[in-house]
């Protein structure tokens, strides 16, 4: 079948050795969308500042103040391609924030993918010093982020994101906005984008390639949590949970997978309790696997999570979650799909993992089904499809 439409991604890939969740977004859309789109893509990456830190850098500086070359390049490259719509994931750092205007002042229809708070914080998660941050909203702009070396390794690199910062305001009520949840959606709100300019489409991922006839269901309890190992991550709350948890019962499990600060932290309650296991991040296929195995998914975050992806992952390989009950995660849960419980608790989290763990075996069986359909019917690629092309559709003949 012949693409009816043209799309060009324009994206900053993440730095890291596995891509994050952002950037496997990037790689999964052309089969998201199917054949009717024709996917172009764009790209940078922030491995490029870590094999060349003196030009790396350079040009992030170059590029969060809109010297030199770099936004014509990226803009004729994008141009080139001839697309019906272009698509904007991440820009952050290297390509400039003025290559959204120069291709507004062409014609050009452009959406903006959000998966993070850049619209209105630096460093993106509005979560600073073990708390909810929405310092850089007041009267001194971004100052605070550069005060407090929100982004990267410290002031300077904060500073360089700052300046980027004031450049993204003028283009928020030129395009079209596409938060990945309604939380975020709400947040645009609240930094001035009209709601008529935002339309929600939720992440999708891949629907399970493995048996789920096969599905491991013994009488032990696999708890997994997958994700970076941050702060604003809850690790702290989940390792205190397990405490409580794992002295009920000898047949637990607690596997962590992921890699950050606290990774020391996770490797020493490893070493003093042989049921807790580590693994460094892994291949995204073997993620999966992961998920499929375990018996629920734990997501502790205390800080605002814009979606969740681990979440819809568990889905679709039919596992239960316990997620925190703030921000965008409540709103991912379907009926039976899994339990909430209160962001930093952990006597409320280790009852809602063992509420799961410890159901009978039809309860658990009907929590793997309900989140099954969970995901076929709202996460999937299949599902989502169709927000995308009608998406694409309108913007491109508002264009025209």
């Amino acid at each position: 079948m012949d693409s009816s439409l043209r799309v060009t991604m324009l994206h900053n890939f993440y730095r890291g050795v596995l891509p994050s969740g952002e950037d496997l977004n990037v790689l999964e859309h052309p089969d998201l969308v199917g054949a009717k789109v024709a996917v172009d893509l764009v790209q940078t990456g922030n491995n490029y500042v870590v094999e060349h830190p003196i030009r790396g850098r350079a040009r992030a500086v170059s590029a969060a103040l809109g010297l030199g070359s770099e936004t014509r390049r990226y803009v004729e490259e994008v141009v080139a391609h001839r697309p019906d719509v272009v698509h904007i994931e991440n820009l952050t750092p290297m390509i400039p924030e003025s290559v959204v205007g120069d291709l507004l002042d062409r014609g050009l229809p452009v959406v903006r993918r959000w998966g993070n708070f850049r619209f209105r914080c630096p460093s993106g998660d509005n979560f600073r010093a073990g708390r909810r941050c929405q310092d850089c909203s007041g009267a001194f702009g971004t100052l605070p982020a550069i005060l407090h070396g929100c982004y990267g390794t410290g002031r300077g690199a904060s500073a360089v994101v700052a300046f980027r910062h004031g450049m993204i305001s003028p283009d928020l009520t030129r395009l079209r906005h596409l938060p990945i949840s309604n939380f975020l959606a709400n947040e645009l709100q609240g930094s001035g984008v009209a709601a008529e300019s935002i339309t929600v489409i939720p992440n999708s991922v891949p629907a399970s390639v493995l048996d789920h006839a096969d599905r491991l269901c013994g009488t032990g309890g696999r708890v997994l949590f997958l994700g970076a190992l941050l702060e604003k991550k809850g690790i702290r709350t989940l390792l205190s949970a397990w405490t409580l948890l794992a002295g009920t019962r000898q047949d637990l499990s607690l596997r962590f997978i992921g890699d950050g600060p606290l990774r020391p932290l996770v490797e020493s309650a490893a070493e003093s309790d042989p049921r807790i296991t580590f693994m460094a991040t892994v291949p995204y296929e073997r993620a999966r696997v992961e998920i499929h195995d375990a018996d629920v998914v734990v997501v502790p975050s205390e800080w605002d999570e814009p979606f969740g992806r681990v979440v819809i992952e568990a889905f679709a390989e039919g596992t239960p979650v316990v997620v925190s009950d703030r921000a965008a995660l409540p709103e991912l849960l379907g009926d039976s799909c899994g339990r909430t419980f209160a962001p930093g608790n952990a006597e409320d989290l280790a009852e809602q993992i063992g509420a799961v763990l410890f159901a009978h075996a039809s309860d658990r069986a009907h929590m793997s089904e309900a989140a099954r359909e969970r995901h076929h019917s709202s996460f999937s690629q299949i599902a989502v499809r169709g927000q995308w092309l009608a998406m694409y559709e309108e913007a491109a003949r508002n264009a025209q």
